[in-house]
This record gives C-alpha cells, sequence and structure tokens, in this order.
C-alpha cells in the first residue's frame, strides 16, 4: 500500500513537471514571436517611451512608422535611450514637437528607415550617433523648427533621399557639409530660414534633383559655390531654382555642371548679392509646362553685373527689373532664341540695351518686349532678327532718344505704347512696322514735333496721339488707311499740333469711334476721311480745340449739311430718308418700328412715344422718349430714357442690351422681358408685373428706385453675376400667391421687401439694409441660397428662413432671428454674428457649416436634426435649449459647446466638445437611434439615459454631478473613456459594454450606485475605481476591476461578480453581499482585499502578490480555478467563517500563511496540494470516502482540531508543531516526507486501521 502511494506521488509529481517545461517553452517562444508590436508606434510622451521599452525591449524592426511626440501640442519626452534595439523602421521616423529633448542617440542603432523628420525639438543641439548607419531613404528628410540644433553629423552616411529634403528654420545651424554624401534627392530639395547659415559651398555629389532647388530667407547666408556635379533639376509645376530673400548673400559662383532648366529660374531680393558667376554650363531655359519659363533677375540692390551666364543660348523669358546698380546685361549677347518675353525695367543704372537676336526663333517673333522705367538708358540699340512682336512697350525712360534696335520688327500683333520718353526727339527706329493689331499709343514724348519715324504703318486698331507737347504735325502717317472695326481714333492734349492732313486717306471700319480733343491750335478738321465718318453715323467727341474744330456740330457744319422711317432691312436713325416724314424725329413725333429692321442709333436721338413691335434699335448713343412707350417685341440695344409709361405687352419677345431708365410707371402683362449683356433698367415709378417673365444674363442691373409689385409665383431668371437691385428708396412687393417668388440673380437690397402673400426665394442675398415685412397671417418662408448679409438683418418672427442650397451666406453684419432659421446646406459665415432671439427663436439645423459667430438665446431653441453633417466652425454661445435627433456635430477647429439650459439627445454623433452646466439637464433618450459621443462631453448637470449611448474614437464623457441609467445601453469602443466624479446610478439589468483598451473610471469623489434591477449588471470595459461603489440591488459583473482605493458597501441578496484585474487599494465587500469568483482570467491583489460574505470561486485565478492579504469572513467555496498567495503574503479565514476546497487543485504559496481561525475542509475525493504554511487554531475537516490525497508542503502549526476523515492520506512535508491532537478516521494516515520535522507537543492516539508513517 505505501510503496503504491509513492509510485502515485512520483508519477504525479512528473506530470507537473513536464507540464510545467511545457508551458514555459510555450510562453517563451510567444515572447519572442512577440516582442515587436504590428503596425504603426506612437510615443506621445515619457510615460509611452518608457512603456514601450519595459514590453518590446528587444524589438528591432517596426513594420510602421516611428512617432516620437504628439501630433499638435508638445510632449514631456527627456530620454529615447531605451530605444537602442530599434534598426530598422519600414515607414517613416518622425521625432516632433518635444522641447525638452536633448539627446536621440537611443536611435544609435537605426540601419534603416523610410523617411526621417525632426521638428520643434527646441532643445535638441545635435543628432549625436543616431541615423549613423542609414544610407538612404525611401521618402523625406525633413529637419525644421529646432531652435538649438547645430550638428546633423548623424546624415552623414546618407546618399539617396527618396522625397523632399528640407531644410527649414533651424537658426543654430552653420553648416550643411555632413549631407555632401547625398547623390540624389527624389523631390525638391528647399533650404529656408536657417538664420545661422553661412554658406553652401556642399552637396557636391549631388547629381539630380527630381524638384525644385529652393534657397530663400537664409540671412547670413555668404556665398553658393557648391553643387559642383549637380547635373538634373526636374523643377517644380512652375520653378527649376528660386534664390530669394538671402540678405548677407554676396556671391553665387555654384551650379556649374546644369545645362538645362524646364522652369523659372528666379533670383531675387537678395540685397548684398553682386556677383552671379555661377551657371556657366546653362545653356537651356524652357520647355516646361506652363507658358513662360523665364530667367527672373529682380530686386537685388547690390548687384553690378551678371558673368554667369555666358552660355546661355535660349530662353523662353529674359526679366531683368529693380536691379537698382545693375549697369551692365551685355554678357546676354548668346542668347539666339527667346520667344515669350524680354523685360528690362526698373534698372536705375542700366544705359544700353540690345535686343536678342533670335537667330534659332522659327518664326522669328516675339510675345512681349517691355522697356521701362530705366532712369539712365539712353540707347536701345543693336540689331535683331526679329520680325514680329506682340506688345511692345517703352516708357518711363527719362533719357532714352536712340530706339535703332527695334530696326527689322515690321508686324506687332498687339500694342506699341510709346510713353513719357521725354528725351526722344524721333521714331525713326520703328521704320518698318507696317500693321499694329491693337492700339498704338504714342503719349507724353515731349521731344516730338511730328511721327516721322512711322512712314511704313498702314492700318491699327485704336490710334492715341496725347499729350505730346511739342508734337506740330502728324507728318509720318501719310500711308496710314485704316482704324479697324471697332477700333477708336485719339488726338488728344497736344497743344501745338496744327496740322493733322496726314490722315486725309484713312477710313474708319466699323463701330469706329473718333475723339478729338484739347488740342488748342487745332482749328481745321474737315478733311475727307473724318468728314465721311460723320456723314455715315460715325461716333466722335470733339471738343476743347480752336474754333472750326470745337464740336461735332462745327465739323458737321463744315463738311456736309445733313426728317419719319420706310428704309428696308436695316438704316441709321438720323438718315432722314429712313423716315416717312422725311426728316430725323424730334421730341414731338411718335415713331413706330414695326418689321424686322436694324435701326441704328449713333448720336443723341428722341422721339415723343415709341411703339416697338419688332426689329432691333441699335447704336452707342442715347435714344430720348419723352411719352409713352409700347413694347410688344424686337430688340432695344441703345441707351434708352422713357419719360411717359412703359407697357410690355403681347408675348413677342422684348430684348434689351443698352440701358433703359423708367421714369414713369411700367405695366408687364404679357411675354418675356429679358435683359442681356450691356443691358440694365432703372425704375424710377411703379412697375407692376402681372404677367410674362423676367430674365437677366450678361452681368445685367435691374435696379428698383421706386415700387416694384408682383402677384406672380414666378421666377426672375439669372445667375449671381446679374442682379436686381432694390435701392433704399424702394420697395419689392409680393402681393398675391400661395408660392414662391424666385430671384435668381444676385437680390441687393437696401430698401423694403413686403412679403405679403406665399413665400420668396432669393438665390444670391447681398442684404445691404433694408425692411423684411408681411402682412401675411402664415408666417412666409424666406429661402435663401448664398450671399452676403452686409447691414444689420432682423427677421421677425412673422417669418421663417431657410438656408438650403450649397453656396455660402456670409453674415458680415448682425444677423437677428426672432422667428424661426433653418440651416439645411452651405455654409454660414462670415464677421459679424448671429443671434436667435427671444422669446419665440429657433434654429432648425439639418445640415451644412455654421461659421459665424452664432448666440442662441435664453427662450430659444437649437434643433439639430437630418442625417447630414452638421460642422460647427466659429463660436456657439447656447442660452436656449439643445436638441440634437440625427446626423453628425461636428467642428472645422478647436469650437467648444456650453448648455446651460439643457440638452435633448435623441440620436446621431455628437463630435463637438461640450460642457453641460450645473443645473442644466442632460436628457439621453435616443429615441430616434443610437447616440455616439466621438469627442468630449462634460456634465455638470442631471443626466439620465434612456437609450443607445456609444463613446468612441477616444471620445469621453465626463459625469461631474448626476447620471442614471434608466434605460437603453453604454459602449465604449476605441478607447472610449467613461469618467465618473459625481453620482452614477445604475437601475436596470443590462452593461456597460467596451474592451481592455476602453475604460470607466469612478473617480475618488464619484458614487457609483446599482439602485434597481434583479439581474446581472455587467461591466465589459475596465471599471477604475477610487471612490464609492453602491451595490443595493442584484449584481455587478466586473470584466475588469482596477480598485485602487475607495469603499464597497451593499444590501442583502446582492452580489459582486470579478472576472479579472487589480486591487491596490483596501476592498471590503460587505458581509450582506456575495463574492463570485467565476471566470478564468486573474484578479491581482496587491493590498487588503476582506471578503465577509459569501464567496464562491469556480473559475480563475485570485492571486495574492506581495503587499497584498486576503481574510475570508464568510463562506468561501472554493470549486475552480486557482489561489496563489506570494510568499510572505496572508490569507486570513476569520473566526466563524468556512473555507470549503471542493476539486482537485494546488494552493500556491510556498512562504505564505494561511491562518485559520474558521472552518477548512475539503469536500471530494481528490488530491488538494496546500504549498503555504498552515496556523490552525480553528476546525480542519479532510474528508473523502475514498482515498483521498492531501499535500501539506508548507509548516503547520496544530492548535486547534484536525480531522483526517475515512481514506484520508496527509502528507506533511514542512513538518510542524502539534499541539492539539489529530483526529484519525477509518483507514486515514498521516505521512512526514520531505525530511520535515514534525514535533508532538501532546499525546497522540492513532486508533486501529489508522497509519503514521516517515
Amino acid at each position: 500500500m505505501k510503496k503504491n502511494r509513492y509510485l502515485l506521488a512520483f508519477s504525479n509529481k512528473a506530470l507537473f513537471s513536464f507540464t510545467a517545461l511545457f508551458f514555459f517553452y510555450f510562453f517563451c517562444n510567444n515572447i519572442l514571436v512577440a516582442q515587436c508590436p504590428p503596425g504603426n508606434v506612437i510615443l506621445n510622451s515619457q510615460a509611452d517611451v518608457d512603456d514601450y521599452v519595459a514590453n518590446y525591449p528587444n524589438c528591432a524592426t517596426i513594420s510602421g512608422y516611428l512617432r516620437i511626440g504628439p501630433f499638435a501640442g508638445s510632449s514631456d519626452i527627456t530620454d529615447v535611450s531605451g530605444l537602442s534595439s530599434i534598426t530598422s523602421v519600414t515607414g517613416f521616423v518622425s521625432i516632433q514637437n518635444s522641447p525638452n529633448l536633448s539627446s536621440i542617440d537611443g536611435l544609435n542603432g537605426l540601419s534603416s528607415a523610410g523617411a526621417i523628420s525632426i521638428y520643434n525639438c527646441d532643445a535638441l543641439t545635435t543628432l549625436g550617433t543616431a541615423f549613423q548607419g542609414v544610407t538612404s531613404l525611401v521618402s523625406y528628410l525633413n529637419i525644421e523648427n529646432c531652435a538649438q540644433l547645430s550638428d546633423i553629423s548623424g546624415l552623414q552616411n546618407i546618399t539617396d533621399v527618396g522625397g523632399e529634403l528640407y531644410i527649414k528654420n533651424n537658426g543654430a545651424l552653420s553648416s550643411l557639409s555632413s549631407l555632401n554624401g547625398v547623390v540624389s534627392i527624389g523631390d525638391d530639395l528647399r533650404i529656408t530660414g536657417n538664420t545661422g547659415l553661412t554658406e553652401l559651398n556642399d552637396f557636391n555629389n549631388l547629381t539630380t534633383v527630381n524638384g525644385w532647388i529652393q534657397i530663400e530667407q537664409n540671412s547670413a547666408l555668404n556665398t553658393i559655390s557648391g553643387f559642383g556635379n549637380l547635373s538634373t533639376v526636374d523643377g517644380s509645376s512652375s520653378v527649376s531654382i528660386s534664390i530669394i530673400g538671402n540678405s548677407g548673400l554676396t556671391s553665387i559662383s555654384g551650379f556649374g555642371g546644369i545645362g538645362t532648366f524646364d522652369k523659372d529660374v528666379i533670383i531675387r531680393t537678395n540685397s548684398s548679392l553682386t556677383d552671379i558667376s555661377g551657371f556657366n554650363s546653362l545653356t537651356f531655359i524652357g520647355g516646361g509646362t506652363i507658358l513662360t519659363d523665364a530667367l527672373i533677375i529682380q530686386n537685388n540692390d547690390a548687384l553690378i553685373n551678371i558673368t554667369g551666364f555666358q552660355m546661355l543660348n535660349t530662353c523662353e523669358a529674359l526679366i531683368i527689373k529693380d536691379n537698382a546698380q545693375l549697369a551692365d546685361i551685355n554678357n546676354f549677347g548668346t542668347i539666339t532664341t527667346l520667344w515669350q518675353e524680354f523685360t528690362i525695367s526698373n534698372n536705375a543704372s542700366i544705359q544700353q540695351v540690345s535686343i536678342p537676336n533670335n537667330n534659332g526663333s522659327t518664326p522669328s517673333e516675339i510675345n512681349n518686349i517691355t522697356i521701362g522705367n530705366n532712369d539712365n538708358l539712353t540707347a536701345i540699340n543693336g540689331s535683331t532678327n526679329i520680325s514680329q512682336s506682340g506688345d511692345v512697350v517703352i516708357a518711363n525712360n527719362p533719357l532714352l532718344s536712340d530706339l535703332s534696335g527695334f530696326s527689322g520688327i515690321s508686324s506687332v500683333s498687339d500694342n506699341l505704347t510709346i510713353d513719357n520718353n521725354p528725351n526722344l526727339t524721333t521714331l525713326s527706329g520703328l521704320s518698318d512696322i507696317t500693321f499694329v493689331g491693337d492700339k498704338l499709343k504714342i503719349v507724353s514724348n515731349g521731344g516730338l514735333v511730328d511721327l516721322t519715324g512711322l512712314t511704313n504703318l498702314q492700318n491699327v486698331t485704336d490710334l492715341w496721339v496725347e499729350g505730346n507737347n511739342s508734337l506740330q504735325s502728324l507728318n509720318g502717317l501719310n500711308n496710314f488707311t485704316q482704324i479697324n472695326n471697332n477700333g477708336e481714333l485719339h488726338l488728344e492734349a497736344n497743344p501745338a499740333l496744327s496740322n493733322i492732313n496726314s490722315l486725309a486717306n484713312i477710313s474708319f471700319g466699323f463701330n469706329a469711334s473718333l475723339f478729338i480733343q484739347d488740342n488748342t491750335l487745332l482749328s481745321v478738321c474737315d478733311i475727307q476721311s473724318i468728314c465721311s465718318f460723320l456723314n455715315s453715323g460715325g461716333t466722335a467727341t470733339i471738343s476743347n480745340n480752336k474754333v472750326g474744330c470745337n464740336s461735332v456740330q462745327q465739323v458737321e457744319d463744315s463738311c456736309n449739311d445733313i426728317c419719319t422711317w420706310i428704309c428696308g432691312s436695316s438704316g441709321n436713325w438720323n438718315d432722314p430718308n429712313c423716315w416717312s416724314c422725311g426728316v430725323v424725329p424730334t421730341p414731338i413725333d411718335t415713331v413706330k418700328i414695326n418689321q424686322s429692321n436694324i435701326v441704328t442709333v449713333n448720336s443723341s436721338s428722341s422721339a415723343f412715344e415709341l411703339d416697338l413691335n419688332g426689329g432691333t434699335i441699335t447704336g452707342a448713343s442715347t435714344l430720348s422718349v419723352t411719352g409713352d412707350m409700347d413694347w410688344s417685341a424686337g430688340t432695344l440695344n441703345v441707351p434708352t430714357t422713357v419719360t411717359g409709361t412703359l407697357t410690355l405687352q403681347d408675348t413677342g419677345q422684348k430684348d434689351l442690351g443698352a440701358a433703359l431708365t423708367l421714369n414713369g410707371n411700367t405695366t408687364h402683362s404679357d411675354g418675356t422681358f429679358s435683359v442681356n449683356a450691356g443691358g440694365s433698367v432703372v425704375n424710377g415709378a411703379t412697375y407692376t408685373f402681372s404677367g410674362g417673365g423676367i430674365a437677366l444674363g450678361g452681368s445685367a442691373v435691374f435696379t428698383n428706385n421706386a415700387t416694384f409689385t408682383t402677384s406672380l409665383d414666378a421666377t426672375i431668371s439669372g445667375s449671381c453675376t446679374e442682379k436686381f437691385l432694390n435701392s433704399a428708396t424702394g420697395t419689392v412687393t409680393k402681393s398675391g400667391g400661395a408660392g414662391t417668388l424666385t430671384f435668381s440673380p444676385e437680390f441687393e437690397n437696401l430698401g423694403t421687401v413686403n412679403l405679403n402673400s406665399g413665400n420668396l426665394s432669393l438665390a444670391c442675398l447681398d442684404w445691404q439694409g433694408g425692411l423684411l415685412a408681411t402682412t401675411s397671417p402664415l408666417p412666409p418662408t424666406v429661402f435663401v441660397g448664398s450671399g452676403t448679409v452686409a447691414a444689420a438683418l432682423n427677421l421677425s418672427s412673422d417669418f421663417v428662413m431657410e438656408k438650403n442650397t450649397s453656396g455660402t451666406l456670409s453674415v458680415n453684419a448682425p444677423f437677428t432671428v426672432s422667428g424661426n432659421f433653418m440651416l439645411s446646406n452651405g455654409t454660414l459665415n462670415g464677421s459679424s454674428t448671429l443671434t436667435i432671439a427671444n422669446p419665440a427663436g429657433a434654429m432648425q439645423w439639418t445640415g451644412g457649416t455654421l461659421g459665424v459667430p452664432t448666440t442662441i438665446d435664453a427662450d430659444a431653441i437649437l434643433d439639430l436634426t437630418g442625417a447630414a453633417t452638421k460642422t460647427l466652425a466659429a463660436a456657439l454661445t447656447l442660452d436656449g435649449s439643445f436638441i440634437l435627433e440625427e446626423g453628425t456635430f461636428t467642428r472645422s477647429g478647436s469650437e467648444t459647446l456650453t448648455v446651460p439650459n439643457g440638452m435633448f439627445w435623441d440620436g446621431g454623433t455628437l463630435n463637438v466638445p461640450t460642457t453641460i452646466q450645473n443645473g442644466a439637464t442632460l436628457d439621453l433618450n435616443g429615441g430616434l437611434g443610437t447616440m455616439t459621443l466621438t469627442s468630449t462631453l462634460t456634465n455638470n448637470g442631471d443626466a439620465e439615459l434612456a437609450g443607445g449611448l456609444s463613446i468612441e474614437d477616444v471620445g469621453s464623457f465626463v459625469n461631474g454631478n448626476s447620471f442614471i441609467l434608466s434605460g437603453g445601453s453604454l459602449t465604449l469602443f476605441y478607447g472610449g473613456v467613461f469618467l465618473n466624479n459625481g453620482t452614477f446610478n445604475v437601475q436596470i439589468d443590462g452593461s456597460i459594454f467596451g474592451g481592455t483598451g476602453e475604460k470607466f473610471t469612478n473617480s475618488a469623489t464619484g458614487t457609483f450606485t446599482r439602485s434597481a434591477g434583479t439581474g446581472d449588471f455587467n461591466l465589459t470595459t475596465e471599471f477604475e475605481n477610487l471612490g464609492t461603489v453602491n451595490l443595493n440591488s442584484g449584481a455587478l459583473d466586473f470584466s475588469f476591476l482596477d480598485w485602487q482605493g475607495g469603499t464597497f458597501s451593499g444590501t442583502a441578496g446582492t452580489t459582486c461578480k470579478v472576472d479579472a484585474g487589480t486591487v491596490s487599494g483596501a476592498l471590503t465587500i460587505p458581509a450582506n453581499v456575495a463574492f463570485q469568483k467565476n471566470n478564468s482570467g486573474t484578479l491581482t491583489v496587491s493590498d487588503a482585499l476582506t471578503l465577509n460574505g459569501n464567496t464562491a470561486h469556480a473559475a480563475g485565478t485570485i492571486s495574492v502578490a506581495t503587499g497584498g492579504s486576503m481574510t475570508n469572513g464568510g463562506t468561501y467555496a472554493f470549486s475552480g480555478g486557482g489561489l496563489t498567495l506570494a510568499s510572505g503574503t496572508t490569507f486570513t479565514n476569520s473566526l466563524g467563517a468556512a473555507f470549503n476546497w471542493s476539486f482537485a487543485a494546488t494552493v500556491s504559496g510556498a512562504g505564505a500563511v494561511f491562518d485559520n481561525d474558521g472552518t477548512f475542509a475539503t469536500l471530494t475525493d481528490s488530491t488538494f496540494t496546500f504549498q503555504p504554511d498552515l496556523n490552525n487554531s480553528g476546525t480542519v475537516n479532510l474528508n473523502g470516502s475514498t482515498p483521498t490525497l492531501v499535500n501539506l508542503s508548507g509548516v503547520l502549526t496544530q492548535n486547534g482540531s484536525m480531522n483526517i476523515g475515512d481514506d484520508v492520506l496527509l502528507s506533511l512535508a514542512g513538518g510542524g508543531t502539534v499541539t492539539n491532537a489529530f483526529a484519525f478516521g477509518n483507514a486515514s494516515s498521516l505521512e512526514i516526507t520531505g525530511g520535515g520535522t514534525l514535533n508532538l507537543n501532546t499525546a497522540q492516539t492513532v486508533p486501529a486501521g489508522a497509519s503514521i508513517s516517515i
């Protein structure tokens, strides 16, 4: 029998050892496999860094990116030395917003990274050994805003940067020599704002930049002499290289290996630059995707000469301007192809300019030539092969006398301007020009006496000869023959001009104009060409000349003597042969035009009455109707004034293309009145719109200065580029119709709008002031699409206004709503305020963006409904009621919301930080669906949850007063947090759902009470407690309990269930509360855990850690799981308590103590292993009806009663002391093993059938 027992014991030990080895191997293997976290690593604080180092000490490869420092704000990170195990990061490495971090040597093990970014690290002075193992980057290298960084030698081994290389605003950085190893850059190279950088003699191994080079705002930079091997620069969309705003830069001698730039080369605003000797291999600038790729040298105050572009032969544009000391640009003599722009301006020291030859350009032309504002320029000389140009401007050169460099140019396709060159006495350099496509302007050239240099000029569109004080004649224009269609001839303000005979042979194109003014010596203008023009109805302004040429009438009288309408398809109003009366109509005549004719009014004309029933009246002058006008059909394209009544009748189309002034009443009963491009209407009386339609197009304007009235549900069509202007004296009245009157053009209001029937829709509102009024018994609705509130707008309780389209309404003046306002689409913004006023104001927000500061008064309502997103983009002051029903309520920036008078939440998502003030109610009803919180909601009032509330995406609910859970559910997702600083009252059977990444915190000031419900209330998220927990009904089931302190109370019949967690502060479960450990998790006890009620321990482990203790004051039913006591800890089974062990298991705890003052019993036939020391002052009952083994491996102190039941073997391995004898049952045994000593201090009787063995 004894032999069999030892074999049984050995077999059990061997099985245990094998099992332990298996689990040790499995555990270690999994630790090695999971030594790095998956995906990205984000370390926002020093605590995050320390946790990472503790959890992943051997992590070498990060499979995502590594970010050290927060995305925004600043961190407390000072030490990253624990990251030295990291050798590879597949994504970027970003060290950011860490102002206290002075060393990053912890990254010295890094040999591979996708990108590197270091910014806003003010204490960092050196990169040290970090990144020395990195030789290439897939993406960018960015060092920015590190004020004390002076050493970047850690980057010295990098040869390839796959993205942008950006060095910006590092004030202590004086050298970039550590980047000399870089051979290629996959995007831009940008060196900006580094105020301590003194020279750029680096990047001599760099061959390729697949972006643009930006060297800007480096105030201490003195020289740029590096980039010796750079051969390829792809450029950005518009620039290849920009060297701008480097105030200390004196010399640019680098970039000697580049032959071609596709985009702009810009050297600008370098105030100390004296020398540009680099770029000596550059031959070509151009070929980019935009219109012009230029060499721009501008605003370099100290620049004297330019020597570095001696090989340049092709350039789309050359622009040299605003260089005060630049005297010589002759080094550009090698340019043979220049086809877009040649500009030399504001260079005060240049004396001579040569226009490029363009030997290589086919065709030989250049788009623009501008030579202006060069104070010392005397000559534009040399020779050019250019034969054609677009614009040519020669202006404001006070010493210029020679234009010989323009010889060879025969055609100017756009404008030729010669303006304010007072020393110019001849235009002989322009003698090859035969054609000017648009304007020829010879203005303010005080030295010219004639125009003899223009002898080959034949035609232009506009000719301006103006302000030439010495000009006596137009000799030189003898071959000039044509002013083109729509052209103008201006002879103005030439005080010495007396002879214009050289213009005798010219002709005027269609719709041309003539201006002869302010020539004080000019008296003879009746030359053939001008007489023909005036007799044909040409438009002319002739005034302020000498008598004989002092008015149009004087000239007409000198040319020809010029009475009703009978002409055919077209004719001139001023042609007496076209009128049946034989004379041109006078203000006493009635004119009727009933045919499809074109009647041209080219001078001011008049009639007493006009009947227009077809055809077109056009012209550039004016028509005056001193009586009434009947308009049935036809087109009016001449500026017209109607003094009497205008009648718009019949179904015919009525088109207006000029200004129409209505000084009398208008009756519009039929037909569409279209105001087209160039057209405008000014109503000065009463306009009655009773039928037909009104359409505005082509930027037309309808101005109402008096009364506009309609009873129609109609649309005045147009777009926001047209305008209906109701001026300060105007009144618009809708007097009938239950539907909507729509203004599609811009509606600009300064007057009164009377909406007495139906509704009003304004697609583009420009409220400049005025009044909105109604006499309707039902509140009418004003629909607004976009526009501006530029003056105070008061919407009374008689109205509803809705912002209903996707446009923007800018509120730039106070907007007060005492009625109802709806924001359903688009954006409401502006610099002023929106007020939803007492007592009846209400705002219903169904979609769009609220970007104007808004106040909801105390008795007003803000109601958010509808599924669309509502975005808050400005301050919202909420003194009234707040209702959130549907959709997402979010913000665009840092906006917050304070609720002083209550919030009713019926559904939707809250993504705006919100505070419920003390005294307010928060009704979480959820009647329309789940309430989702993705921001911070602080409740300082009284909250009640009856529906489903989900706290997600790091959202948080902070309860500072009262929260009642009376229905529904509370769910925490994706980092959601509930912080209870007040009272939280559970009145249902339900749950607070969440995972290990979410938390419910009952703070030191918080009270968590379950006051109703008979079943379980489950907390599947972490429950952190420092306050009070009152269990007055049903059960509380904690999936993870983090008990850090506080108190626990309860009433009879209640149960506290714990699956896992920690007890780091004293926890006492009162006698009337049952305690259950019935899940596989572990409850770790590091402080005092006292269970005064009954305990059911059926699964999982209770582990009493160092510093912890456990006291049982009721009945502890140990039927499953594990009980572990750390060395030095104590489990006390109090007097009157019972510890009932009913399954085969081990109570671990060598060096721990189990004090039994109550009853300790084994209840089944099995093997029980008990490792702690057992101090028995109560009763121990070791029961079993078949062989049962009880192993006591600790020290036994037997002062109470110990009953070894039938068939029970008690094995003592730790020895001990017996002062009260054992009681043996039938076939029971006591076995002393393991070298222990048992001191029997009392008489011991061993009955028959029992045994003691050693």
